[in-house]
């Protein structure tokens, strides 16, 4: 049970990071950039605020643990970026762009919070 559960884990982790990346490149080839701000970023870590509140709120409905590990531990895991969100948060502030640092801090972890509760708000609407 345990190598399944790890084994379930690592696929979904590996899918979340391939997505997470996708996106970058997405953002890159489009220039999806304004003004240094770390557009794939935010909208990584949106949406994956986003599919771990739908995830959260359809498990609370549908238990099922081993789904749940590939789900929320692993793609949501693999896929939100909040490691690379502090980091472009330092290199911004480290470059004197206080201000977009600022912003970028403010609207990650407000929007972020809210598209979590809008997620499982979403999933026990229906």
């Amino acid at each position: 049970m345990l190598l399944k559960n790890l084994l379930l884990v690592f696929l979904g982790g590996g899918l979340g990071s391939l997505g997470r990346y996708m996106i970058s490149l997405m953002c890159a080839k489009y220039q999806l950039c304004y003004n240094d701000f770390p557009l794939h970023t935010f909208l990584v870590n949106i949406t994956g605020c986003l599919l771990i509140g739908l995830a959260i709120g359809f498990f609370i409905q549908n238990p099922n643990r081993q789904m749940q590990l590939f789900c929320v531990v692993g793609f949501c895991g693999g896929f939100t970026t909040f490691s690379t969100f502090s980091l472009d948060f330092i290199n911004l502030w480290k470059t004197g762009q206080t201000g977009m640092a600022s912003l970028f801090l403010f609207l990650s972890v407000t929007v972020c919070l809210l598209m979590t509760l809008l997620g499982i708000y979403l999933m026990r609407a229906k």
